[in-house]
């Protein structure tokens, strides 16, 4: 996508229905003047990826986190609840930096590290709040796969963006 200073790229959409990704990428490419290709698989939306975004109601994984690149930020915004779940397990095992909004809430709502913490394949110690981010206070590597999962509170996502926008343009 554009944003000032930064070359426009493609932007790969992927759904479960074939519909559902088609009607978005014609609307989102003709909204935002860029080239949105609706592909076939997961796997295809993730290769070659700095950002990733999901944003679905799932109950069940919708990638293989065995398919995350090194220097993939993760941001999981869309099934927010203890029993829904955007990544699986290895994706959260993966991540090098576990980012939420709220420790607490988190720990309530946050299904897919919930799930995690739940088969012993995660420890609730590495997750950073990211006030801890934004402020500096913890570094994050952009080589490595970063998660940031969010349930909606919304003046870190508006913080998430700004720092997104920030790097982007570095």
């Amino acid at each position: 996508f554009h944003v000032t200073g930064v070359q426009t790229c493609a932007l790969p959409i992927y759904s479960r229905s074939v519909e559902n990704r088609e009607a978005y990428a014609a609307e989102m490419g003709k909204e935002l003047g860029i080239t949105v290709t609706p592909v076939a698989t997961a796997k295809e939306a993730l290769q070659g990826a700095d950002i990733l975004v999901t944003m679905t109601s799932a109950n069940e994984p919708v990638l293989d986190g065995a398919d995350l690149e090194p220097g993939t930020l993760v941001c999981c915004v869309g099934a927010t609840g203890a029993r829904r779940r955007e990544l699986d397990d290895a994706a959260v095992q993966r991540a090098q930096a576990v980012v939420v909004e709220h420790l607490p809430l988190a720990e309530l709502e946050c299904g897919e590290l919930i799930h995690a913490a739940g088969n012993g394949l995660f420890d609730w110690s590495r997750v950073s709040e990211i006030k801890d981010v934004v402020g500096g206070k913890v570094k994050v590597d952009t080589g490595a796969i970063n998660l940031f999962t969010s349930i909606g509170t919304g003046a870190e996502d508006v913080a998430v963006a700004a720092f997104a926008l920030r790097r982007a343009r570095e």
